[in-house]
């Protein structure tokens, strides 16, 4: 919105012409404008015309006999250099033809040559060779006007010749008339364009509205007559975005409505916009006007006298709990336009209220441990890490046919451990802000607020070039959070934003109660097993470190786990925090996990270092009475305490994070064995599933080995040789993309 409101007149035909030629082109032209050539002109001959006129485009001209109007498709780039075109009838495609411009240069008729002495004057986009034969200020009847006669060569169409008059209307805008043909016929073409000015009278303008469209969000209105409407990169907040006749890359006529995110702070954002946008413009008296049956202001914004000519016409409204600008940007003759243009789309303006869609559990996750919620009758995908739902809308794209579908709403729902330690939902939030890519985003608000079972959350509120971003965040488990990601077409988010905040609620680790248990045959087997596991596992000697081959996701930020002698966990390489670098290392005894956290950060580009030291333990132990107890305390904070039901068979923590079981289960008959263990860091209880296989040839840089395949979970594969993981294909810490990054594109051109 904002570069097009701002935007100046440019000449629409940019050809690649070389310096040399537009300057001597133009020198020549110079020497015309004292009468060099005017009198070896041939008398032209008779032409019979036809007057037309076009309303709309505000132009009365006559055009040779039997000539018909040309409309070019939507698809063809021609269909915006022109306000009309008339060529003989039959051949579309013909040299022939009339073409009429509407220019707004923002200077005199006798200044134009000057004004454009590098850019050509050519129906063609690239012209080649071209060069201009006389060029001279006159006049049309009693109006200012500057002739002009090129000449060019065209790939498709040949040598062509051009005679053009621009014909002042306004002061600093009019009407570019051009009669074009063959090169040896420059008499006729000259005649043609006699016989259009003798006819061209300038005539008020209408405005006429095609049908109403409906628009994301429930908003539907009509756009003005010659309106295409255009999908592709628009400004913050642009749901609607529609160019006009004789339009130049939007720079000339056009529409758009934009709306701000349903956040406190929106209302302000849009307004922030609109002044960004409309800087050093001069407002002028409002004019009421109806909006979907309410009363509304519109004002007009113009810029200095001697500046180019436009007008920016401005309405504020309501659109549910949102705040909506329509805006009308006007480059073109007569003054005033571009009010009447937007009271006349206003008065088209009609609104629906979205209806939220209800939402149904949905369970993802290994073991489907992770719960959401997804509304009815979206696309859902879920996997181990991420719960994606996504909906499209049906739109109607220029050129007609069957409506094509775009995504207009995508929900991701996922839970992730509390890097931070102890840290709250808005500092999540202030570092997901603090690692966005400033030229493609804003970040617009950070707002705190209650779920319904009490709660504290919050939201990030993030504006793109195509939609509105919503972030959320909340306290999952003592080392867990909660995180949603909602990713929006602006007419549609705030149904996003409400949709948001309830899978928000939704989302976390389910109760072990509410888990399914693993059938009755597969816990038998692994409850015989379980107390010669745990002997193995616990007294088998020490090993080498075990080779990871292959951990896939590593860049996009997965972790890489190696395991040592009895099985301590020496390193564990964790998602960097942004502008800084997090190390860890665990290692304790059997049932209790204690971890020092460094943290290396700067506070800003220079700055040396510093280094602060978190310490977290937790402590978890079988107590009496079935009930797991589970003690986690950090540095500076309260000591947290949970009782989860133990169940059976149960894993003790000393051996749920060491390989030893593993290589124990790797001599035990094929099958398939479960055990529930209490995650150490998100403290939340599940189901473990080891899947036994027979023995494979498996090749690592450590030489070849006969080795016997585990599966575990999944995605997650270990082959166990000679007493020791050689080899382990860890799709359980791959670190799916993001919402941003997965549907972004659809929101593209």
């Amino acid at each position: 919105m904002g570069p097009r409101l701002r935007s100046t007149l440019r000449h629409p035909y940019h050809g690649p012409v070389k310096k040399t030629s537009i300057s001597l082109a133009f020198a020549a032209a110079l020497g015309a404008l004292f009468g060099c050539g005017q009198a070896k002109r041939a008398p032209p001959p008779p032409i019979r015309t036809t007057r037309v006129e076009d309303p709309v485009a505000g132009f009365r001209i006559d055009v040779p006999e039997g000539w018909v109007r040309f409309t070019p498709t939507l698809q063809d780039p021609r269909r915006r250099w022109f306000a009309a075109q008339w060529v003989p009838a039959g051949t579309p495609g013909s040299v022939e033809g009339i073409f009429v411009h509407l220019m707004t240069p923002g200077c005199k008729a006798a200044d134009l040559g000057g004004k454009f002495a590098g850019a050509p004057f050519a129906t063609e986009l690239n012209p080649e060779a071209f060069s201009i034969l006389n060029s001279s200020a006159g006049s049309v009847g009693t109006r200012q006007a500057f002739r002009l006669d090129g000449k060019y060569h065209s790939q498709k169409l040949g040598d062509i010749f051009e005679a053009t008059a621009y014909v002042e209307t306004t002061p600093g805008s009019g009407v570019l008339i051009t009669s074009r043909g063959t090169l040896p016929a420059e008499t006729t073409v000259r005649a043609r364009l006699e016989a259009a000015l003798g006819g061209f009278e300038p005539i008020k303008r209408e405005v006429r509205l095609q049908a109403t469209t409906p628009h994301s969000g429930g908003v539907a209105f009509a756009l003005p007559e010659g309106f295409d409407e255009y999908f592709g990169p628009g400004g913050f907040g642009t749901i609607a975005y529609a160019v006009g006749p004789s339009d130049v890359q939007g720079h000339q006529e056009s529409v758009s409505l934009s709306i701000a995110p349903p956040v406190p702070s929106g209302e302000q954002f849009l307004a922030s916009l609109l002044a960004e946008a409309t800087k050093g413009l001069t407002r002028s008296q409002p004019r009421k006007m109806k909006l979907a049956g309410k009363d509304v202001q519109g004002f007009t914004l113009s810029p200095p006298e001697g500046s180019p000519r436009y007008e920016v016409a401005v309405t504020m409204f309501r659109v549910g709990d949102q705040s909506a600008a329509l805006c009308v940007h006007a480059a073109m003759m007569p003054p005033g336009r571009a009010l009447d243009l937007l009271e006349s789309i206003a008065g088209s303006v009609a609104m629906t209220t979205v209806p939220m869609p209800k939402l149904e559990e949905k369970r993802f996750g290994e073991m489907r441990l992770r719960m959401s919620a997804a509304p009815e009758g979206w696309e859902v995908n879920t996997d181990d890490v991420v719960m994606l739902a996504k909906y499209a809308e049906k739109v109607a794209l220029p050129g007609g046919g069957e409506p094509q579908s775009r995504p207009a709403v995508a929900i991701e729902a996922t839970l992730d451990e509390d890097y931070r330690g102890n840290g709250t939902p808005r500092d999540a939030a202030r570092d997901h802000a603090a690692g966005l890519p400033p030229k493609k985003s804003r970040a617009i608000a950070i707002d705190d607020f209650a779920l319904p079972d009490g709660r504290q959350a919050c939201r990030l509120t993030v504006a793109t070039q195509n939609s509105y971003d919503f972030f959320f965040f909340a306290r999952s488990t003592s080392g867990s959070l909660a995180q949603v990601h909602v990713l929006s077409l602006p007419g549609l988010s705030a149904l996003g934003e409400k949709l948001g905040e309830q899978v928000l609620a939704a989302t976390r680790y389910l109760p072990f109660a509410d888990q399914k248990a693993p059938p009755d045959a597969v816990l038998e087997a692994s409850r015989k097993a379980l107390p010669d596991l745990l002997a193995r596992s616990r007294g088998r000697k020490p090993a080498a470190l075990w080779y990871v081959e292959e951990v896939r996701g590593k860049e996009a930020g997965g972790q890489l786990i190696r395991l040592a002698e009895d099985g301590t966990w020496v390193s564990r390489e964790r998602r960097p925090m942004p502008g800084g670098m997090l190390e860890s290392s665990i290692e304790g005894a059997p049932g209790t996990t204690h971890e020092t956290v460094t943290v290396r950060a700067t506070k800003a580009p220079g700055d040396p270092a510093s280094t602060a030291a978190l310490e977290s333990v937790t402590t978890i132990n079988a107590a009496p009475g079935a009930f797991v107890q589970v003690l986690r305390k950090h540095s500076g904070g309260d000591e947290q305490s949970d009782r989860i039901p133990t169940p059976d068979p149960w894993l003790p923590p000393d051996v749920s994070a060491s390989d030893g079981l593993l290589v124990a289960l790797a001599t035990e008959p094929e099958g398939t064995y479960a055990f529930a263990s209490v995650s150490e860091r998100t403290l939340f209880l599940r189901w473990k599933e080891y899947r036994v296989l027979g023995e494979e040839d498996v090749e690592v840089p450590a030489g070849k080995f006969k080795a016997r395949r585990i599966e575990f979970g999944a995605q997650t594969i270990y082959w166990v040789a000679n007493g020791t993981v050689v080899r382990a294909e860890m799709g359980d810490f791959v670190r799916k993309l993001s919402t941003e990054d997965l549907v972004s594109r659809h929101f593209k051109d």
